[in-house]
């Protein structure tokens, strides 16, 4: 789906204690701010900074990318991974999309960007567009887990794995550090591919591969990353394909034993935030948008790795992209300080 919009910026929100991510009364207070800009710039410098001129939005399974229209190269606004959306709604004329966004290290927040289409059938349109996009692409991610998973518990370098990271349980701080930077399903997800590459290469079964160097899972990241489309590498994603297609996600027993209870998708209740259709406790003024849940898109959101989305949407899509660009390696929002003019601060 491609459109134009008219960005009005974002303002950072924090989800109800509790809650896993923020929800509809959480968006409203976004909103208020969002339509105020003055007040939301004492907040800080950056809250509600949009443009005038319409931008370009581009909504796929590689992510939300609103660009500023040009003859020559087009400036990203924002380029961001549909794993990361959490949240959307449709208020009239203006979408409101929450996003994850991790502070480098520094923990998570999410922020709430606001964009004012035409018409509130256009806005209807993209907030249903983005959720769809976003359950398929959650759909995919959860069916990926469960293959590497059920796939790893079954693989003798998994079990090597497993022994070798309970017998370093007390390591290093060098150990407890790399410990940190994969988790567990990226790194699996990363055996898998290698494992595969070297069965394909050398005509060798997989469950006879025990080893893996650092050197092999090496050329196999590369693989991947490039996605040049020689015969190992379609080989090595037909039959990654062939696995993960065969996992029935609707085989609750069989999932269960690969998904923890903290690995659910949000619920309604989460979402809405305890909310209702009317707020009691403020009054809508008529220069302010009046929610509807009529226009409540709910995601299936789950927290997933960057590393382990990126590969498994290259593994879903051949390693290709329709829309000629690839996913970013990180999960970022890119907003290119040259486009603001705060001069005056």
């Amino acid at each position: 789906m491609s459109t134009q919009v008219q960005y009005l910026g974002f303002v950072y929100i924090k989800s109800e204690e509790g809650k896993r991510v923020p929800g509809l009364s959480a968006v409203r207070k976004a909103s208020k701010l969002l339509q105020k800009p003055k007040k939301a710039h004492k907040l800080h410098p950056l809250f509600a900074r949009g443009f005038d001129t319409l931008l370009n939005m581009a909504v796929s399974a590689e992510g939300i990318v609103v660009t500023v229209p040009s003859e020559d190269e087009e400036l990203i606004v924002m380029n961001h991974p549909m794993h990361k959306v959490s949240f959307v709604v449709a208020v009239k004329k203006t979408v409101y999309v929450v996003a994850k966004h991790d502070l480098r290290g520094k923990g998570v927040m999410f922020k709430c960007h606001g964009f004012f289409a035409k018409s509130n059938g256009v806005a209807s349109m993209i907030s249903k567009d983005i959720a769809a996009i976003s359950n398929n692409v959650f759909k995919k991610l959860r069916q990926t887990r469960v293959f590497v998973r059920d796939r790893s518990e079954r693989s003798a370098i998994h079990r090597k794995n497993t022994v070798r990271s309970i017998a370093n349980e007390s390591g290093d701080v060098d150990t407890v550090r790399m410990r940190g930077k994969v988790d567990a399903d990226t790194k699996a997800l990363r055996n898998l591919i290698a494992q595969t590459r070297i069965s394909v290469m050398e005509g060798t079964a997989f469950d006879a591969i025990e080893n893996i160097s650092e050197e092999q899972s090496a050329q196999a990241q590369l693989m991947w990353d490039k996605g040049d489309e020689d015969d190992t590498f379609l080989e090595v994603v037909k039959q990654l394909q062939s696995g993960v297609s065969a996992i029935n996600l609707s085989d609750e027993d069989f999932v269960s034993r690969y998904v923890k209870e903290d690995e659910q998708p949000i619920t309604i209740s989460e979402a809405l935030d305890g909310d209702s259709t009317t707020d009691d406790a403020e009054t809508v003024t008529d220069d302010e948008e009046e929610f509807s849940l009529e226009e409540l898109q709910m995601i299936d959101f789950e927290d997933f790795s960057d590393d382990f989305a990126r590969m498994t949407l290259m593994l879903h899509d051949d390693g290709s992209s329709s829309s000629g660009q690839r996913m970013p390696k990180y999960a970022e929002i890119t907003l290119d300080s040259d486009l603001f003019n705060i001069s005056y601060i």
